[in-house]
């Protein structure tokens, strides 16, 4: 598992190519924490320095669960459902690139951690909604002329 951060405003950093963002299965925008939690945060940022992490589960207790999760049922019609979510946004002329086939399969394997997390042992379509935004924001790159008008448009609405 890789996890990795990106600030998209900072000075050297660079864009990846399409191809290697599309390998992260999902992507979270996080925001600058609020005053309160930034204060907390010089409180223990010395633990960066001597960092006593503990693990909070073993290495086989994960393998379990991985085993678990793959049980999640999932019925035709919600995996129809996701295909159908992702197809519906490469056929969408603005974007630069299409969704690849990982997408469709990070939205699945998603839907039945979420299920799990919620003590199902099955998938509803609540799931792919919850999972879905996580699974296209990074991949989702609008063409410049549709970019441009896009702002345009919105813009116009704020007036």
């Amino acid at each position: 598992m890789v996890i990795a951060t990106q600030v998209p405003y900072a000075e050297g950093t660079y864009t990846l190519p399409y191809v290697e963002i599309d390998r992260f299965s999902y992507g979270i925008e996080v925001d600058l924490p609020s005053k309160e939690d930034e204060i907390r945060i010089l409180d223990v940022s010395y633990l960066t320095d001597n960092p006593d992490v503990k693990p909070v589960i073993t290495p086989e207790k994960a393998l379990e669960l991985t085993k678990v999760i793959k049980g999640i049922k999932v019925s035709d019609e919600v995996k129809d459902y996701i295909v159908t979510l992702v197809r519906s946004l490469r056929e969408d002329k603005d974007l630069m690139y299409k969704l690849s086939v990982r997408a469709s399969i990070s939205l699945y394997r998603g839907s039945k951690a979420i299920a799990f997390l919620e003590g199902r042992n099955f998938v509803i379509p609540d799931d792919v909604k919850f999972v879905f935004p996580y699974v296209v924001y990074h991949r989702i790159v609008l063409k410049p002329e549709s970019a441009i008008e896009k702002d345009k448009k919105r813009k116009l609405r704020l007036f």
